[in-house]
């Protein structure tokens, strides 16, 4: 009996580990299933990774920081985009999967900085991605 008792723990702990394990797999964003973010009609194309920008030879668009939580699958990258005079700012993001659920949100601060948070979730994964672009204008 005490045998039993022994097995039968030993089996719902190696299960409740098995279970954690599964939990703590890192994020894999390109289920998400981005193609491209465009900003004021230029389009960047999404790194392997599902998530960064392939900013390659634009120096107007640069990552002010980011933050991960991989046990919420969830990764958040702030850009700074640097405009030389002002103009009305857009930003899109594409993916290739229609159960993809995309939200642009848009926010003026002073001084005409315009806030762009988007944030892009899909249907059965845990993957959260969000992204926010600062648009401000130089001085000069």
């Amino acid at each position: 009996m005490t045998r039993n008792i022994l097995l039968l723990f030993s089996l719902v702990f190696l299960f409740s580990c098995v279970s954690e394990e599964e939990d703590e797999q890192a994020p894999d964003f390109t289920v998400l299933g981005i193609t491209s973010v465009t900003i004021n009609d230029k389009q960047f194309k999404v790194q392997e990774d599902g998530a960064l920008l392939d900013r390659e030879g634009d120096k107007l668009i640069i990552i002010r920081g980011t933050s991960y939580t991989k046990s919420l699958k969830k990764s958040q990258v702030d850009y700074s985009v640097a405009l030389e005079s002002y103009r009305e700012s857009t930003v899109s993001v594409e993916s290739k999967y229609s159960d993809t659920n995309i939200s642009v949100n848009r926010a003026v601060g002073d001084k005409n900085i315009v806030t762009y948070t988007v944030d892009v979730k899909r249907s059965g994964y845990k993957e959260h991605l969000i992204y926010t672009f600062l648009f401000w204008v130089m001085p000069g």
